[in-house]
């Protein structure tokens, strides 16, 4: 039987959430909004919450004419709501602290791998964009603003996950190239299909979270042998979770999943 000891005095990094700056706000509109950038287009989900500002890039083409308008756009929305910005980030603060102790413990002991020393803050913004990149090198992510307070822990505990999750990868596959990790490589598809699942299945996690993720759209009309997609992995998870397999040997089953379908993952 695998056991892995989390000890009393290990590590841990301190996530610390503040308002995201104006050229990482800009930047992250443009490449979701700007046509063609990226092959899954999430667009629509900004323009559900600003809706104005479809309507300001509307038939715009020139690169530079399209960047100085959400540039405009998102200044003023900040400067509108600089009040409510802050508040949400002392919200959600004070929330995440009470339970981040917990969860890093737990994630520790499920991945069996202790938290990198040389990673000791976690930046955390809360962005006015309603998509929520992750950012491996420098251990940043954004939450929502206006996303429910749940919500924002729900989107932390997923992109925190995807920093430890990457850490046991590197180190049960020391060959994996950097750039796997990011879309579209299949290895990067297969963190953002075990993310929710993991989130979903394990009953430690799911007491923090409270509630379920589907996970990418994209996925979800997915089939692989005779079953969809997130249904296979998660059945898998779950297999897992009643053996006493090492998580090491989960991530290596997972990976055989994905070469096994690999015509089919390619093609999302």
């Amino acid at each position: 039987m695998f056991f892995f000891e989390v000890s009393m005095n290990i590590f841990f990094p301190k996530v610390k959430f503040e308002v995201s700056p104006m050229a990482q706000e800009t930047r992250k509109i443009y490449s979701f909004c700007y046509p063609g950038i990226r092959k899954w287009d999430w667009s629509d989900r900004i323009y559900s919450v600003h809706p104005e500002l479809k309507e300001k890039l509307s038939g715009v083409n020139n690169k530079k004419i399209f960047y100085s308008k959400c540039y405009a756009y998102i200044k003023h929305f900040k400067d509108s709501n600089k009040d409510g910005l802050e508040k949400s980030v002392q919200k959600v603060q004070k929330r995440w602290d009470k339970v981040e102790r917990k969860y890093f413990k737990i994630l520790s002991k499920h991945f069996e791998i202790d938290w990198p020393k040389n990673k000791k803050i976690i930046k955390a913004y809360v962005s006015v964009v309603p998509i929520n990149p992750r950012h491996l090198d420098k251990w940043t992510f954004t939450v929502g603003y206006t996303a429910s307070e749940q919500r924002k822990i729900q989107t932390t505990v997923h992109e925190i996950l995807h920093f430890l999750y990457f850490e046991k990868w590197k180190e049960v596959f020391p060959e994996s190239d950097r750039r796997m990790f990011d879309s579209p490589h299949l290895v990067w598809k297969l963190s953002e299909v075990l993310a929710p699942v993991i989130m979903n299945s394990n009953p430690d996690i799911q007491k923090i979270v409270k509630e379920n993720s589907p996970g990418y759209k994209e996925f979800q009309g997915v089939k692989i042998g005779n079953k969809k997609l997130m249904k296979y992995f998660d059945d898998l998870y779950k297999k897992h979770l009643k053996s006493d397999d090492s998580f090491e040997d989960f991530l290596k089953k997972a990976w055989e999943s994905v070469e096994k379908y690999k015509s089919v993952l390619e093609q999302i």
